[in-house]
């Protein structure tokens, strides 16, 4: 019998803590691989763990194809996945998928701009058979703003946008998946626990040993590194966020299933979630 394979996807927000939450897939004996766009000291000093041919050679090219800036702020219609432009894509991305879960049944991938483009990667892992299981990154939108902006000088009300038209569909897009929304600043907090959390949410089998999850908190994890925190009142009150406010709803929602306060599959979530997709639709 062939083994099962198994893909690992983060999604979220660039500076939303993607970068530190695909390590942490990495502690619990995930492969990513040996072709990660290496660290900078400006971006990300602790690395990217992003596979560079997904990047730049798939992830990219299909934004091109789509006629979609990784920076943009609108979602992208269904009808686009049916250019011939993709299908050249699709079975570049299948090789070099099967070529990166060949020697192993664990396999995961982290780049922003996949929340995108989600039904492409999603037909090819129906295709290959290959099992789906998603991380979505959370970070207080504020946050990640301010840090987006300082890397790359984007308006904070653009980087507000960017953060709810990144996690929007990646929530519509992993439902009735395997998935489940990790905290950024609580895996800061207490990364052991997250560790576990993720470890027993997705389902994981033991991959790995007790020195990798104690080098992932001990080691990697810099608390000195992680800026621009803010509470409610800051987050709440603040100009750029009262220009973007479906933010706060949602934030609010995905914390509370980052907490284990609701299930993401539960009927709450979905009331909640139906209401703030209508006001977002209305604006």
């Amino acid at each position: 019998m062939t083994a099962e394979k198994n893909v690992y996807i983060v999604l979220g927000m660039a500076r939303s803590g993607t970068s530190a939450i695909a390590r942490a897939l990495k502690a619990l004996g995930v492969e990513l691989g040996d072709k990660l766009i290496p660290a900078d000291a400006a971006w990300n000093a602790k690395g990217f763990f992003e596979d560079n041919d997904i990047v730049y050679k798939v992830n990219r090219r299909v934004l091109d194809a789509l006629d979609q800036s990784s920076i943009g702020t609108r979602l992208i219609d269904e009808v686009g996945y049916q250019k011939s432009e993709l299908i050249f894509l699709n079975k570049m991305a299948a090789n070099l998928l099967k070529e990166r879960i060949a020697d192993t049944q664990h396999w995961g991938f982290k780049d922003p701009r996949t929340a995108k483009i989600l039904p492409f990667w999603q037909r090819i892992f129906s295709d290959l058979k290959i099992n789906e299981h998603y991380v979505l990154a959370l970070r207080n939108p504020l946050a990640s703003a301010y840090s987006y902006q300082k890397v790359s000088g984007t308006d904070l009300e653009v980087g507000l946008m960017l953060w709810v038209m990144h996690l929007v569909p990646a929530i519509e897009g992993t439902q009735g998946k395997k998935r489940m929304k990790v905290s950024y600043d609580e895996m800061m907090k207490n990364p052991k626990a997250q560790l576990a959390r993720i470890k027993q949410g997705l389902a994981m089998p033991n991959l790995a040993g007790q020195d990798e999850i104690d080098n992932y908190a001990n080691e990697f994890l810099d608390k000195n590194l992680r800026h621009y925190e803010y509470n409610e009142a800051e987050f709440t009150s603040h100009a750029a966020v009262k220009a973007v406010p479906i933010c706060i709803k949602m934030y609010d929602l995905f914390l509370r299933v980052a907490k284990d306060e609701i299930d993401l599959e539960s009927e709450a979530f979905a009331a909640e979630w139906h209401t703030i997709k209508a006001e977002l639709n209305a604006t």
